[in-house]
């Protein structure tokens, strides 16, 4: 945002190396090692520590144990330790190469650049040779780049072609904005499917519900920021909603089940014969005698109250106010209202203020307005707050002793988390007149151990 509002153009770049930890060379290791100033001793022992000799399963019964040239072994710190020497050399080379320009954020070995669409070339320029003197390959299926223009610049041709994406959002090269890849969401939703069939009790639904749609979907979609606005969310609350009724379409589309609470009432209706279940037993904590079934919608209804509706307006406003401030300085200057002066630099006209180009030529170093901008942009949105009304008060005061241990559900509003805050005034009312208070039974008759066990276990995933 910041970038198009500048220079009217943004170029974003991404790409990954293949298979970095086991092609890691272990010759690049020890040079890399040795240029830094390790000791002599420590980089005997990691050689040792790497260079083991392996026999493989398929090379069959009679191969020759060889020795391990390149690779490290997974899940090991050192192993990490190598990795972020070699990935800090890329991250210097790139500063370098750029004088500062253009700086790369990674995560391990996932690299993403961004800036204007010279700066872009030199950094990839940099990382190809950076590849290559360190005996490496990049990834093309995860290497692409898009380019944003609001004056129909063309893409550079020597930047890397491919889609850029982040979790399931694929950055639109058209809106210039984070959209939801739904053929990727549509791919998930058959496996969920799959994962879901393979389910042999409520309770292990309720956890690859969890899984899934509480923090799977819910991370890959990107949480909710000022910089994505309020689209972002009404975004992820309809793909939501698709996934749900997509979910549990049969065939025939006849289960007549849209949401997972209608789903789950039908299977426990029709294995136990309870009906008329309320929905508070479905989402209410386990020690209060519920499934505790997580609600994704609640996290994104808490952020889009005060979500930004028009976040380019906070970059208008930053643009305003530097505005203002030059006016303010250009007056001072022309009235002679200046508390001192400075030496004027050669060829300057020392009775002409300068321009307002000129002022803000460096807006991205100097400003403080559009650093306020900026941090506001990269900030979530303001959580709303519920009312501690009346009713809520009496519901907690009510609440028996024995269940004054709850984890979620607690006698101080403010305590309580903001997800468990929302439920409780969304399923309080229900709990109360159905079960007579917030407790949905006599404690000493809940297998709440029991349960706590069973969902302790990992989801085991089919495939």
């Amino acid at each position: 945002m910041v970038q198009r509002k500048i220079y009217g153009s943004f170029t974003l770049c991404q790409t990954d190396f293949k298979w970095f930890g086991p092609s890691l060379p272990h010759s690049t290791i020890f040079t890399v090692l040795s240029f830094l100033g390790v000791e002599d001793s420590y980089i005997d022992f990691f050689k040792k520590y790497l260079s083991m000799s392996l026999v493989f399963p398929q090379d069959g019964p009679n191969s020759e144990p060889r020795t391990r040239l390149c690779g490290v072994p997974i899940s090991q710190t050192l192993s990490d330790v190598f990795g972020e020497i070699i990935l800090a050399c890329l991250d210097f080379a790139v500063s370098k190469a750029t004088k500062g320009r253009c700086q790369l954020y990674r995560f391990h070995d996932d690299v993403w650049f961004w800036g204007q669409k010279g700066d872009c070339e030199v950094a990839w320029e940099a990382i190809k040779k950076f590849t290559k003197v360190m005996g490496l390959a990049l990834n093309g299926e995860k290497t692409g780049t898009v380019h944003v223009s609001d004056k129909g610049e063309k893409p550079s041709s020597s930047l890397p072609k491919g889609p850029v994406r982040w979790g399931f959002l694929v950055l639109d090269p058209v809106k210039g904005r984070w959209v939801i890849d739904m053929v990727n969401v549509d791919q998930h939703i058959a496996e969920m499917r799959l994962q879901f069939a393979q389910c042999r009790s409520v309770f292990s639904y309720v956890q690859a519900w969890n899984s899934y749609m509480g923090r799977f979907l819910g991370n890959n979609f990107g949480h909710p920021a000022n910089c994505l606005g309020i689209e972002h969310l009404d975004m992820i609350f309809s793909t939501f909603k698709y996934i749900q009724k997509k979910l549990f379409e049969d065939d025939d589309n006849t289960t007549g089940c849209e949401d997972v609470t209608s789903y789950l009432k039908s299977v426990i209706e029709e294995r136990f014969g309870t009906k008329n279940i309320a929905n508070v037993f479905l989402y209410w904590p386990v020690e209060l005698g519920g499934l505790e079934l997580r609600n994704p919608f609640i996290s994104l209804m808490t952020a889009r109250e005060n979500s930004e509706t028009e976040p380019n307006d906070l970059l208008e406003i930053a643009w305003e106010q530097d505005e203002e401030e030059y006016d303010e300085y250009k007056r001072a200057f022309e009235k002679d209202k200046s508390k001192h002066r400075v030496d004027v630099p050669q060829g300057c006209d020392a009775e002409k203020f300068f321009s307002f180009e000129d002022f803000v030529r460096f807006r991205e170093e100097t400003s403080p307005y559009l650093k306020a901008a900026y941090d506001r942009l990269l900030d979530s949105p303001t959580i709303k707050s519920l009312e501690y009304t009346r009713f809520v008060e009496y519901a907690l005061n009510t609440l028996p002793l024995e269940f004054r241990t709850s984890k979620h559900i607690r006698t101080h509003f403010t305590a309580m988390d903001v997800y468990w805050r929302w439920t409780l005034h969304l399923y309080a009312a229900e709990a109360m007149e159905r079960f007579g208070g917030l407790g949905l039974g006599e404690k000493e008759m809940l297998p709440v151990e029991l349960v706590n066990l069973l969902r302790s276990e990992r989801v085991r995933w089919q495939g």
